[in-house]
Protein backbone atom coordinates (compact mmCIF):
# COMPACT_ATOMS: atom_id res chain seq x y z
CA UNK A 1 0.00 0.00 0.00
CA UNK A 2 1.09 3.34 -0.98
CA UNK A 3 1.51 6.20 1.90
CA UNK A 4 2.21 9.81 2.35
CA UNK A 5 5.93 10.68 1.64
CA UNK A 6 8.58 11.05 4.54
CA UNK A 7 11.31 13.07 4.03
CA UNK A 8 11.12 13.11 0.22
CA UNK A 9 10.86 8.79 -0.40
CA UNK A 10 8.75 7.59 -2.50
CA UNK A 11 5.38 5.87 -1.17
CA UNK A 12 5.50 2.73 -2.42
CA UNK A 13 10.01 2.29 -1.57
CA UNK A 14 9.41 3.94 1.91
CA UNK A 15 6.67 1.30 2.69
CA UNK A 16 8.21 -1.91 0.84
CA UNK A 17 11.95 -1.45 2.30
CA UNK A 18 10.23 -0.90 5.75
CA UNK A 19 8.38 -4.63 4.89
CA UNK A 20 12.12 -6.30 3.56
CA UNK A 21 13.91 -4.71 6.73
CA UNK A 22 11.33 -6.19 8.85
CA UNK A 23 11.32 -9.17 7.18
CA UNK A 24 15.35 -9.49 7.31
CA UNK A 25 15.32 -9.34 11.62
CA UNK A 26 12.27 -12.32 11.88
CA UNK A 27 14.45 -14.67 9.31
CA UNK A 28 17.02 -17.29 10.86
CA UNK A 29 20.31 -15.26 11.06
CA UNK A 30 21.46 -17.31 7.85
CA UNK A 31 18.94 -16.39 5.65
CA UNK A 32 18.65 -12.61 6.85
CA UNK A 33 21.48 -11.65 4.30
CA UNK A 34 20.12 -13.23 1.28
CA UNK A 35 16.88 -10.71 2.54
CA UNK A 36 19.01 -7.63 2.59
CA UNK A 37 20.42 -8.70 -0.76
CA UNK A 38 17.22 -9.14 -2.82
CA UNK A 39 15.84 -5.76 -0.83
CA UNK A 40 16.92 -3.46 -3.42
CA UNK A 41 15.14 -6.02 -6.22
CA UNK A 42 11.95 -5.96 -4.33
CA UNK A 43 12.16 -2.20 -3.76
CA UNK A 44 12.66 -1.10 -7.36
CA UNK A 45 10.06 -3.92 -8.64
CA UNK A 46 7.34 -2.43 -6.41
CA UNK A 47 8.41 1.24 -7.21
CA UNK A 48 7.85 0.21 -11.03
CA UNK A 49 4.50 -1.33 -10.26
CA UNK A 50 3.48 1.83 -8.73
CA UNK A 51 4.49 3.95 -11.09
CA UNK A 52 3.41 2.03 -14.15
CA UNK A 53 -0.14 0.61 -12.47
CA UNK A 54 -2.07 4.73 -13.06
CA UNK A 55 -1.19 4.22 -16.60
CA UNK A 56 -2.49 1.31 -16.29
CA UNK A 57 -5.78 2.78 -15.21
CA UNK A 58 -5.53 5.58 -17.31
CA UNK A 59 -5.89 3.43 -20.25
CA UNK A 60 -8.57 0.86 -18.84
CA UNK A 61 -10.16 4.34 -18.44
CA UNK A 62 -9.90 5.77 -22.00
CA UNK A 63 -10.36 2.21 -23.38
CA UNK A 64 -13.65 2.43 -21.46
CA UNK A 65 -14.55 6.05 -22.94
CA UNK A 66 -13.54 4.81 -26.58
CA UNK A 67 -16.06 2.01 -26.03
CA UNK A 68 -18.72 4.77 -24.91
CA UNK A 69 -18.02 6.58 -27.83
CA UNK A 70 -18.13 4.24 -30.18
CA UNK A 71 -20.91 2.42 -28.82
CA UNK A 72 -23.47 3.95 -31.81
CA UNK A 73 -21.25 2.17 -34.63
CA UNK A 74 -21.82 -0.99 -33.17
CA UNK A 75 -18.61 -1.82 -31.82
CA UNK A 76 -19.38 -5.35 -30.69
CA UNK A 77 -19.27 -5.93 -34.66
CA UNK A 78 -16.49 -3.99 -35.70
CA UNK A 79 -13.94 -5.31 -33.42
CA UNK A 80 -14.60 -9.05 -33.87
CA UNK A 81 -14.22 -8.25 -37.59
CA UNK A 82 -10.93 -6.82 -36.67
CA UNK A 83 -10.09 -9.90 -34.72
CA UNK A 84 -10.78 -12.52 -37.46
CA UNK A 85 -9.26 -10.59 -40.08
CA UNK A 86 -6.21 -10.91 -37.66
CA UNK A 87 -7.02 -14.65 -37.26
CA UNK A 88 -7.50 -15.06 -40.52
CA UNK A 89 -3.68 -13.46 -41.99
CA UNK A 90 -1.89 -14.02 -38.77
CA UNK A 91 -3.64 -16.45 -36.80
CA UNK A 92 -0.53 -19.29 -37.83
CA UNK A 93 2.20 -16.97 -35.38
CA UNK A 94 -0.29 -17.31 -32.34
CA UNK A 95 -1.56 -20.62 -32.53
CA UNK A 96 -1.27 -20.82 -28.55
CA UNK A 97 -3.11 -17.50 -27.34
CA UNK A 98 -6.10 -18.90 -29.94
CA UNK A 99 -6.08 -22.44 -28.40
CA UNK A 100 -6.28 -20.65 -24.85
CA UNK A 101 -9.11 -18.64 -26.16
CA UNK A 102 -11.10 -21.23 -27.58
CA UNK A 103 -10.52 -22.70 -23.60
CA UNK A 104 -11.85 -19.73 -22.36
CA UNK A 105 -14.68 -19.27 -24.37
CA UNK A 106 -15.67 -22.63 -24.32
CA UNK A 107 -15.15 -23.39 -20.49
CA UNK A 108 -14.69 -20.05 -17.67
CA UNK A 109 -15.36 -17.12 -19.65
CA UNK A 110 -18.81 -16.15 -17.75
CA UNK A 111 -16.72 -17.10 -14.87
CA UNK A 112 -13.39 -14.90 -15.27
CA UNK A 113 -15.16 -11.63 -16.63
CA UNK A 114 -17.43 -11.56 -13.18
CA UNK A 115 -14.16 -12.51 -10.96
CA UNK A 116 -12.19 -9.72 -12.82
CA UNK A 117 -15.42 -7.55 -11.92
CA UNK A 118 -15.41 -8.36 -8.49
CA UNK A 119 -11.32 -8.15 -7.93
CA UNK A 120 -11.61 -4.20 -9.60
CA UNK A 121 -14.77 -3.44 -6.76
CA UNK A 122 -12.70 -4.72 -4.01
CA UNK A 123 -9.34 -3.33 -5.64
CA UNK A 124 -11.29 0.00 -5.41
CA UNK A 125 -12.41 -0.44 -1.94
CA UNK A 126 -9.24 -1.18 -0.13
CA UNK A 127 -7.60 1.82 -2.54
CA UNK A 128 -10.09 4.24 -0.75
CA UNK A 129 -9.41 2.98 2.65
CA UNK A 130 -5.46 3.17 2.52
CA UNK A 131 -6.32 6.54 1.08
CA UNK A 132 -7.89 7.85 4.06
CA UNK A 133 -5.37 6.17 7.00
CA UNK A 134 -2.59 7.50 5.31
CA UNK A 135 -3.84 11.01 6.00
CA UNK A 136 -4.95 10.36 9.72
CA UNK A 137 -2.98 12.31 12.31
CA UNK A 138 -5.25 11.08 15.78
CA UNK A 139 -2.39 13.37 17.86
CA UNK A 140 -2.59 16.49 15.59
CA UNK A 141 1.30 16.69 15.72
CA UNK A 142 0.92 17.16 12.16
CA UNK A 143 3.14 14.02 11.09
CA UNK A 144 0.59 10.84 9.52
CA UNK A 145 0.32 8.33 12.38
CA UNK A 146 1.92 5.68 9.76
CA UNK A 147 4.81 7.50 9.12
CA UNK A 148 5.05 7.16 13.39
CA UNK A 149 5.03 3.75 13.83
CA UNK A 150 7.40 0.82 13.64
CA UNK A 151 7.40 -1.73 10.48
CA UNK A 152 5.81 -3.87 12.51
CA UNK A 153 2.83 -1.97 13.88
CA UNK A 154 2.36 -0.44 10.07
CA UNK A 155 2.64 -3.97 8.29
CA UNK A 156 -0.06 -5.43 11.33
CA UNK A 157 -2.03 -1.83 10.25
CA UNK A 158 -1.92 -2.48 6.68
CA UNK A 159 -2.88 -5.65 6.57
CA UNK A 160 -6.08 -5.19 8.87
CA UNK A 161 -6.93 -2.70 6.70
CA UNK A 162 -7.20 -4.47 3.50
CA UNK A 163 -9.14 -6.88 5.91
CA UNK A 164 -11.39 -5.26 6.85
CA UNK A 165 -12.00 -3.28 3.87
CA UNK A 166 -12.91 -5.85 1.42
CA UNK A 167 -15.04 -9.17 0.94
CA UNK A 168 -13.18 -11.95 1.91
CA UNK A 169 -15.51 -14.37 0.25
CA UNK A 170 -15.82 -12.42 -3.06
CA UNK A 171 -12.03 -11.83 -2.65
CA UNK A 172 -11.15 -15.47 -2.36
CA UNK A 173 -13.69 -16.91 -4.79
CA UNK A 174 -12.28 -14.38 -7.67
CA UNK A 175 -8.69 -15.54 -7.23
CA UNK A 176 -9.42 -18.82 -7.31
CA UNK A 177 -11.38 -18.72 -10.64
CA UNK A 178 -8.70 -16.51 -12.36
CA UNK A 179 -6.44 -19.16 -11.14
CA UNK A 180 -8.77 -21.74 -12.55
CA UNK A 181 -8.97 -20.46 -15.68
CA UNK A 182 -5.14 -20.21 -16.16
CA UNK A 183 -4.94 -23.82 -15.54
CA UNK A 184 -7.74 -24.74 -17.41
CA UNK A 185 -6.09 -22.86 -20.55
CA UNK A 186 -2.31 -24.19 -19.75
CA UNK A 187 -4.08 -27.61 -18.96
CA UNK A 188 -5.47 -26.99 -22.74
CA UNK A 189 -2.22 -26.03 -24.42
CA UNK A 190 -0.36 -28.84 -23.02
CA UNK A 191 -3.03 -31.39 -24.21
CA UNK A 192 -2.58 -30.64 -27.43
CA UNK A 193 1.52 -30.24 -27.26
CA UNK A 194 1.55 -33.48 -26.29
CA UNK A 195 -0.75 -34.76 -28.45
CA UNK A 196 1.99 -33.57 -31.40
CA UNK A 197 4.71 -34.91 -29.61
CA UNK A 198 3.56 -38.37 -29.55
CA UNK A 199 2.65 -37.92 -32.88
CA UNK A 200 6.06 -36.96 -33.88
CA UNK A 201 7.34 -39.77 -32.04
CA UNK A 202 5.18 -42.54 -33.76
CA UNK A 203 5.91 -40.80 -37.05
CA UNK A 204 9.76 -40.99 -36.02
CA UNK A 205 9.33 -44.95 -34.89
CA UNK A 206 7.87 -45.37 -37.87
CA UNK A 207 10.76 -44.14 -40.63
CA UNK A 208 13.54 -45.73 -38.13
CA UNK A 209 12.18 -48.68 -38.70
CA UNK A 210 12.74 -47.93 -42.61
CA UNK A 211 15.74 -46.22 -42.46
CA UNK A 212 17.54 -47.22 -39.21
CA UNK A 213 18.96 -50.44 -40.46
CA UNK A 214 20.71 -48.06 -43.02
CA UNK A 215 21.85 -45.46 -40.49
CA UNK A 216 23.28 -47.44 -37.47
CA UNK A 217 26.26 -48.85 -39.36
CA UNK A 218 27.04 -45.37 -40.42
CA UNK A 219 26.12 -43.85 -36.88
CA UNK A 220 28.32 -47.27 -35.15
CA UNK A 221 31.15 -46.30 -37.04
CA UNK A 222 31.73 -43.21 -36.27
CA UNK A 223 31.73 -43.94 -32.59
CA UNK A 224 34.61 -45.04 -30.38
CA UNK A 225 34.96 -48.73 -29.43
CA UNK A 226 33.39 -47.83 -26.12
CA UNK A 227 30.69 -45.76 -27.42
CA UNK A 228 29.22 -48.23 -29.86
CA UNK A 229 26.84 -49.75 -27.96
CA UNK A 230 24.74 -45.68 -27.86
CA UNK A 231 24.65 -46.35 -31.62
CA UNK A 232 20.94 -47.41 -31.70
CA UNK A 233 19.69 -45.16 -29.07
CA UNK A 234 21.12 -42.50 -30.61
CA UNK A 235 19.72 -43.67 -33.93
CA UNK A 236 16.14 -43.68 -32.47
CA UNK A 237 16.28 -40.65 -30.81
CA UNK A 238 17.39 -39.01 -34.19
CA UNK A 239 14.30 -40.06 -35.93
CA UNK A 240 12.61 -38.96 -32.83
CA UNK A 241 13.77 -35.75 -32.98
CA UNK A 242 12.83 -35.32 -36.97
CA UNK A 243 9.36 -36.73 -36.06
CA UNK A 244 8.54 -34.27 -33.72
CA UNK A 245 10.01 -31.33 -35.68
CA UNK A 246 7.99 -33.01 -38.32
CA UNK A 247 4.45 -33.02 -36.12
CA UNK A 248 5.12 -29.39 -35.47
CA UNK A 249 5.67 -28.13 -38.29
CA UNK A 250 2.11 -29.89 -39.16
CA UNK A 251 0.64 -28.88 -36.04
CA UNK A 252 1.39 -25.25 -37.38
CA UNK A 253 -0.32 -25.97 -41.22
CA UNK A 254 -3.15 -26.92 -39.55
CA UNK A 255 -3.61 -24.38 -36.74
CA UNK A 256 -3.03 -21.94 -39.26
CA UNK A 257 -5.29 -23.50 -41.49
CA UNK A 258 -7.84 -23.68 -38.42
CA UNK A 259 -7.43 -19.99 -37.38
CA UNK A 260 -8.30 -18.73 -41.35
CA UNK A 261 -11.14 -20.65 -40.87
CA UNK A 262 -12.34 -19.64 -37.46
CA UNK A 263 -11.03 -16.00 -38.55
CA UNK A 264 -12.92 -15.96 -41.84
CA UNK A 265 -16.41 -17.41 -39.95
CA UNK A 266 -16.10 -14.62 -37.39
CA UNK A 267 -15.25 -11.66 -39.55
CA UNK A 268 -18.12 -12.73 -42.52
CA UNK A 269 -20.66 -13.33 -39.60
CA UNK A 270 -20.14 -10.23 -38.13
CA UNK A 271 -19.71 -8.30 -41.51
CA UNK A 272 -23.22 -9.55 -42.62
CA UNK A 273 -25.01 -8.08 -39.21
CA UNK A 274 -23.56 -4.74 -40.01
CA UNK A 275 -24.07 -4.97 -43.83
CA UNK A 276 -27.76 -5.77 -42.91
CA UNK A 277 -28.04 -3.06 -40.17
CA UNK A 278 -26.93 -0.33 -42.55
CA UNK A 279 -29.04 -1.10 -45.56
CA UNK A 280 -26.72 -3.00 -47.64
CA UNK A 281 -28.13 -6.32 -47.45
CA UNK A 282 -31.80 -7.56 -46.82
CA UNK A 283 -33.04 -8.09 -43.47
CA UNK A 284 -34.07 -11.56 -43.95
CA UNK A 285 -30.55 -12.25 -45.29
CA UNK A 286 -29.47 -15.90 -43.96
CA UNK A 287 -25.94 -15.49 -42.13
CA UNK A 288 -25.94 -19.03 -42.24
CA UNK A 289 -26.71 -19.42 -45.98
CA UNK A 290 -24.49 -21.09 -48.55
CA UNK A 291 -23.48 -17.44 -49.95
CA UNK A 292 -21.74 -16.77 -46.42
CA UNK A 293 -20.03 -20.03 -46.27
CA UNK A 294 -18.64 -19.59 -49.42
CA UNK A 295 -17.47 -15.97 -48.72
CA UNK A 296 -16.13 -17.20 -45.52
CA UNK A 297 -14.38 -19.82 -47.46
CA UNK A 298 -13.07 -18.20 -50.07
CA UNK A 299 -11.39 -15.04 -46.95
CA UNK A 300 -10.26 -18.50 -45.30
CA UNK A 301 -8.00 -19.60 -48.35
CA UNK A 302 -7.12 -16.27 -49.54
CA UNK A 303 -5.55 -15.78 -45.86
CA UNK A 304 -4.25 -19.39 -45.56
CA UNK A 305 -2.36 -19.16 -48.34
CA UNK A 306 -0.98 -15.25 -47.27
CA UNK A 307 0.12 -17.08 -44.39
CA UNK A 308 2.12 -19.87 -46.30
CA UNK A 309 3.88 -17.70 -48.53
CA UNK A 310 4.86 -15.51 -45.33
CA UNK A 311 6.18 -18.84 -43.52
CA UNK A 312 3.46 -18.05 -40.94
CA UNK A 313 5.85 -15.13 -39.54
CA UNK A 314 3.97 -11.29 -39.82
CA UNK A 315 6.00 -9.05 -41.83
CA UNK A 316 7.37 -5.37 -41.01
CA UNK A 317 6.15 -3.36 -39.72
CA UNK A 318 2.94 -5.22 -38.68
CA UNK A 319 5.14 -6.87 -36.25
CA UNK A 320 5.94 -4.06 -34.29
CA UNK A 321 1.75 -3.92 -34.32
CA UNK A 322 1.46 -7.03 -33.28
CA UNK A 323 4.27 -7.36 -30.11
CA UNK A 324 1.69 -7.19 -27.87
CA UNK A 325 0.28 -10.41 -28.81
CA UNK A 326 3.77 -11.87 -29.69
CA UNK A 327 4.94 -11.60 -25.88
CA UNK A 328 1.64 -13.27 -24.70
CA UNK A 329 2.10 -16.07 -26.99
CA UNK A 330 5.71 -16.51 -25.75
CA UNK A 331 4.36 -16.27 -22.39
CA UNK A 332 2.09 -18.91 -22.78
CA UNK A 333 4.53 -20.98 -24.63
CA UNK A 334 7.06 -21.24 -21.91
CA UNK A 335 4.50 -22.13 -19.01
CA UNK A 336 3.44 -25.06 -20.92
CA UNK A 337 7.37 -25.67 -21.89
CA UNK A 338 8.22 -25.18 -18.63
CA UNK A 339 5.31 -27.14 -17.02
CA UNK A 340 5.98 -30.25 -19.07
Amino acid sequence: MSRRPQSGAAPKESFIARMCDEAATKVPPQYAGYVRSVKPVVVGVADFIDAAWPYVMRLYDLCMQLWIMLEPYNPQQFFPVIAGLAMVFFGGSYLTIIAAAEAVRLSVWERLSTSVRVLHKNYLLAKEANAKDNSVDADGNGVADVDEISNKELFTRKVYLVAKSIDPQQTSDAVSALWAGFLTIIATIKIKFAQYITLGCAMGDMVRQTLGPKIEPLVNDALPVELKKWAPTIVRQIFATLGVFLALFLQQIVGGFHASCRGAQLATGNLIVLAKKYGYLAPDFDEGSQSAAAAAMVLAAFGFIWQLRNGFAVPFPLNILFLPATLVEGFLSLSVTIGL
